[in-house]
């Protein structure tokens, strides 16, 4: 199991959601989470 390689692709998911979260809440201000999920 390669930590280093995990690590990175954690770091990369989270930026991507936290990347994304205003772009849905811009252009999807009437949709909920759930909706979205």
């Amino acid at each position: 199991m390669n930590n280093t390689r995990y690590g990175t692709f954690m770091a990369a998911f989270s930026f991507v959601i936290w990347g994304l979260l205003p772009i849905y809440y811009r252009y999807l201000p009437n949709a909920s989470m759930d909706e979205l999920l």
